[in-house]
């Protein structure tokens, strides 16, 4: 691997690039949403020792990507938490392992804080998901589009060690 992986606070350099990623990548979703919004919100993830927080991809101290932990991030399933959410590799640094380890830092920081139990959503990515141990729980629909919701359990993650 010659990235690395880091939890945002001891990236915070990163939050500017990240925050623009993500409002390209997903600020269809949100009414009003703006790149200075998801700054707001990377700058509330950096607790060490709760949720939310974010994990940042580098490589020498360039953002490959991000993943974050919160409290809920599934369309009208409040009771599924916390949620994986907001994992994005930028398209020049994919098939290159950076989501696959950017998902290990941030389950292993959920265990680490006491959490057993994670959820997400994804339109596309089950197989990768699946690869890393979760389990396809329901299939749903967002904004009329398909979606699959995933449960991983802290006895059943598979390489996450």
């Amino acid at each position: 691997m010659d990235f690395e992986v880091l939890h945002l606070s001891k990236a915070q350099f990163t939050i500017s690039t990240i925050a623009k990623w993500l409002f390209e990548e997903w600020g269809y979703l949100h009414e009003n949403d703006s790149i200075e919004r998801r700054i707001g919100i990377l700058n509330r993830q950096m607790n060490l020792d709760s949720i939310p927080f974010t994990y940042v991809a580098l490589k020498n101290d360039q953002s490959m990507g991000s993943a974050s932990i919160v409290q809920t991030d599934i369309p009208d399933r409040d009771d599924l938490t916390p949620c994986v959410a907001s994992v994005l590799v930028h398209k020049n640094f994919r098939k290159m392992g950076v989501g696959s380890a950017l998902m290990k830092a941030i389950v292993n920081h959920a265990w680490e804080i006491g959490y057993d139990t994670l959820y997400l959503f994804t339109w596309d990515q089950e197989k990768l998901y699946a690869a890393l141990g979760w389990e396809t729980i329901e299939h749903s629909t967002f904004r009329d589009e398909p979606i699959v919701i995933m449960k991983l359990k802290k006895e059943r993650r598979n390489d996450v060690d």
